[in-house]
């Protein structure tokens, strides 16, 4: 089973070192190899599950990504709406209109433009 193969693969263990590691840090430090030692160990690191990674603040970034990006379309398409004037059809002004064609009219009869 998984926890019997963590148990078995737990222990640290010692791992040998090459003379190259040796060499590289007496270049990188300056210091005689022959005074150099390195003790380097392998230990394993288990992962239990890798599950999906989702954590309850994605999921709360993710659906406050969703709700900027659907308010600005709101925005957008509002704003690239055509909107067309408004036909007053108040008698009053409808009279009021009447009245200035009709003046319009008549005080161009009896002119004769050449």
């Amino acid at each position: 089973t998984w926890s019997e193969y963590q148990q078995a693969n737990s222990e640290k263990r010692r791992v040998t070192v090459d003379d190259e590691m040796v060499t590289l840090v007496a270049n990188a430090s300056g210091v005689p190899a022959e005074k150099i030692n390195i003790v380097a160990y392998e230990e394993n690191v288990f992962v239990d599950s890798p599950g999906l990674g989702v954590e309850f603040t994605d999921i709360v970034q993710i659906v406050l990504i969703v709700l900027i990006l659907a308010l600005l379309a709101i925005v957008v398409l509002r704003s690239t709406r055509s909107e067309k004037p408004e036909v007053i059809s108040s008698p009053a002004i409808r009279e009021e209109n009447s009245d200035f064609t009709s003046m319009l009219v008549h005080s161009h009869i009896g002119y004769h433009y050449s």
